[in-house]
């Protein structure tokens, strides 16, 4: 009697507890899609300057990481106050992406990888266009999609990448 009141007790711990692997399992092809879906959502707030829109993509957590050109970025509220700081100091900024790729590692993680080129326009009315390669791990956390890890290498800027207003 003992040890099936505790089978039944142990069966109804475990299956209270409710993991992510436990939901609806994605398709490779689903969840591709809403990673290309929320990488247009993080190039339309960049773009757009709107920082809501960009940080709503990132996990809201002290380990969130952003690593741009060998600098880590430790953090959500880092993180958040670096590319506000980044967007402030653009009058213009206009990114697009090509060569992209999503990799599904498992239903509830996938990186998205791209290359990427930004016309930028500073303080100083400078005009400069930058090249790299950027990958976002993403990881399927209360049934959304968030940013757990961004990496961005940029490319060495050679002189014809490169233009100025005052070259103009």
């Amino acid at each position: 009697m003992k040890s099936a009141i505790l089978v039944t007790i142990l069966l109804l711990l475990v299956s209270s507890c409710k993991t992510e692997e436990e939901s609806p399992l994605l398709s490779s092809g689903e969840v591709q899609k809403q990673i290309l879906d929320k990488g247009r959502e993080v190039v339309w707030g960049l773009n757009n300057k709107n920082s809501d829109t960009l940080m709503a993509q990132f996990w809201e957590s002290d380990e969130a990481l952003f690593i741009i050109n060998g600098r880590m970025i430790k953090g959500y509220d880092n993180i958040a106050k670096g590319l506000e700081g980044s967007m402030a100091a653009r009058k213009l900024f206009q990114l697009s992406i090509t060569d992209e790729f999503v990799k599904v590692f498992t239903p509830v993680s996938a990186m998205h990888v791209a290359e990427f080129e930004q016309e930028v326009t500073d303080e100083k009315d400078s005009t400069f266009i930058e090249r790299g390669t950027w990958s976002a791990f993403y990881r399927r956390l209360d049934e959304q999609w968030k940013v757990v890890l961004v990496h961005e290498s940029y490319y060495p800027i050679t002189p014809n990448q490169s233009t100025t207003a005052e070259t103009e």
